[in-house]
């Protein structure tokens, strides 16, 4: 995994929104990210 670059992605490269995240969405994303990251 090329964990300093997971996070860099263009623009352009972005499809249409599909959806919207709700209220307690972002802390879950982040989480993710997170554990990705880390491994926590």
């Amino acid at each position: 995994m090329d964990a300093p670059n997971l996070l860099a992605v263009p623009a352009s490269l972005l499809r249409q929104q599909v959806g919207r995240l709700s209220s307690s969405d972002p802390l879950v994303a982040e989480s993710c990210i997170e554990f990705m990251l880390r491994g926590d």
